[in-house]
């Protein structure tokens, strides 16, 4: 099934929506940067797909799609 997740904050900077998946990716100033790699492997070990899309300044949306 098809899900899409909609955060209306401040997106993400261009140059790293690419890397929002690797370990210890974080622009806060407290938290591991792994809960989005974690849930990519999730997805991924499910046989799923993930996809981000993000405007600086407006909005980002993740989507999944899992096989069942």
């Amino acid at each position: 099934g098809l899900s899409e997740l909609r955060d209306t904050g401040k997106g993400i900077p261009r140059k790293h929506v690419d890397k929002i998946f690797e370990p210890f990716l974080t622009a806060k100033w407290k938290g591991t940067g792994l809960e989005l790699t974690a849930v990519y492997r999730i997805v991924e070990d499910h046989s799923g797909t993930i996809r981000v899309e993000s405007w600086e300044g407006r909005d980002t949306v993740v989507e999944t799609r899992m096989p069942f």
